[in-house]
């Protein structure tokens, strides 16, 4: 029930490795019948997972599990506020998608949280601390440990006898690739020059780029 999860390449109810896509309308005159066509699952969802809070993802949600009577467990894994003003230019949105996260913690069964600051700001919009859960983003280093160089990687991407700082991630909102950047100016600076490998993608990409 992602709205993130359906992309345009999907036409309705493909089934991808066993997972049934059902194509919801991103149009509000929509939400409707979004909602409606939640509510008819069959058979009805044992768990719906909401990842974000945003009223066309969110509400057909809120549906979903109120009429399977299932957990609606929910991911505060942004600071969605600043996400939706870089997407909108608009302090409205962003006020709007602050009041929609504080709406969801008050119905929503449990919340996984991605930081101490976002755990934080959950406790203080009045979600008892037995319904959170620590998902901090990043890798478990004890579970996944550093491999070896690969030569041919480290060639390819012509960082060869040179430090390669790798950026991990999307290039849409919230981007702090420049900091990036940044280290690598002062690593120049200082006689040391580096790499940046950068592993993904997005329109922030000419602008990063260009920053470059």
């Amino acid at each position: 029930l992602d709205r993130q999860a359906v992309t345009p390449s999907l036409s309705p109810n493909t089934v991808v490795k066993g997972a049934k896509v059902i194509r919801l309308s991103r149009r509000a005159v929509d939400l409707t019948a979004n909602c409606k066509k939640l509510a008819r699952l069959d058979p009805p969802p044992d768990i719906v997972h909401l990842w974000k809070s945003y009223p066309d993802a969110g509400l057909p949600a809120l549906v979903a599990a109120d009429q399977a009577d299932v957990p609606l467990p929910f991911d505060l894994d942004d600071w969605e506020p600043s996400i939706a003003f870089e997407l909108t230019g608009s302090r409205l949105a962003a006020h709007l998608a602050s009041r929609w996260d504080h709406a969801i913690l008050k119905v929503c069964d449990t919340c996984s949280v991605a930081s101490n600051q976002l755990k934080s700001m959950a406790l203080d919009w009045g979600i008892h601390e037995s319904r959170l859960w620590d998902a901090p983003v990043g890798a478990d280093t004890s579970q996944f440990r550093p491999r070896p160089p690969d030569p041919s990687i480290v060639e390819m991407i012509g960082g060869a006898g040179q430090p390669v700082l790798v950026y991990l991630g999307q290039l849409e909102v919230a981007v702090f690739a420049e900091m990036a950047l940044d280290v690598l100016a002062i690593l120049a600076k200082n006689g040391q020059p580096a790499f940046l490998l950068v592993v993904g993608g997005g329109r922030y990409e000419e602008k990063l780029k260009r920053y470059a």
